[in-house]
């Protein structure tokens, strides 16, 4: 299988991750043509044909193709682009090669209540979720690939996923287990007078079993999944899990992630509704692999 591509070349590449696999163009130099390589697991289709933006090759086509694909010419939709070095913005997504971190703008969405997700987009559960952003969850897909990040193994499916978490009442009550991927670390930064304050999330969530907040800990990044070309996080507006959802971009990995009532806002700790903050997160494994 071919290899996701080095960073180091982002300013020259557009990839598109969707459940377990990527397409990436690498622009030619001098007269060499440029290509799209692609990685993909046995029953996924692939393009063929040059110029889409992003979202169009989503739709992906019905015949398999070998690993890599020429084609005529790059979209000018590219998403990526460098604007220092080591430095390169995804539509409102910053990535930062050297520090792997991923960096976008969300909004205080509720201060108090119950809740299953961290972080929603508004086509999600925003009469649930802490947070709400306006970005694209496939600019940020594509960001934490390309940092490194390989999310949860694709695991076909025979049928549409219903979208939403998987709960205690869903699987008879047994627990399910955590998802695979990779351990990140997610803080949120907002104005606090003339300086910023900075928590990360389980500062922000309360775990009602225990009465305390969220152990600290990493969340997964698991990547959400695809069907029918359709990369479900952007459909469903799903980003941060507190409730297992395979279909949201980052789960919870702690005991009472099957309990849709388990996690609360911890009010003290946040600013007013419509607080503009700033989301990091941060890849741990990788950091720890650079050591």
């Amino acid at each position: 299988m071919a290899r996701s591509p080095k960073v180091g070349s982002l300013a020259q590449v557009v990839l598109l991750a969707t459940g377990g696999s990527w397409f990436a163009w690498t622009a030619g130099t001098g007269n060499a043509a440029g290509q799209w390589a692609v990685s993909h697991q046995p029953g996924f289709r692939v393009p063929d044909q040059g110029g889409q933006t992003i979202r169009e090759l989503a739709a992906l086509q019905e015949q398999p193709r070998s690993d890599t694909l020429t084609v005529a010419a790059l979209s000018t939709n590219a998403p990526v682009r460098e604007v220092a070095p080591g430095i390169f913005q995804i539509g409102k997504v910053r990535l930062n090669q050297a520090q792997k971190t991923v960096t976008f703008p969300a909004a205080i969405n509720l201060t108090s209540g119950q809740i299953e997700y961290v972080l929603v987009t508004s086509l999600g559960k925003v009469h649930e979720s802490l947070l709400k952003t306006d970005i694209a969850p496939y600019h940020l897909q594509v960001a934490m690939l390309l940092l490194g990040a390989k999310g949860a193994p694709p695991v076909p499916l025979s049928v549409a996923p219903p979208g939403g978490p998987i709960i205690g009442a869903t699987l008879a009550g047994t627990a399910p287990k955590p998802l695979p991927g990779d351990a990140v670390q997610i803080t949120v930064t907002w104005p606090a007078g003339v300086n910023r304050k900075r928590r990360r999330i389980e500062q922000l969530v309360l775990d009602r079993k225990r009465g305390a907040p969220m152990t600290e800990g990493a969340f997964t990044f698991n990547g959400s999944r695809v069907w029918n070309g359709v990369f479900i996080a952007e459909r469903d507006g799903s980003i941060v899990s507190t409730v297992t959802d395979p279909d949201a971009m980052f789960n919870n990995p702690r005991p009472g992630r099957n309990d849709d009532e388990n996690w609360q806002i911890i009010p003290t700790e946040l600013p007013p509704a419509g607080t503009p903050v700033e989301v990091t997160v941060t890849i741990e494994s990788l950091k720890i692999e650079k050591k």
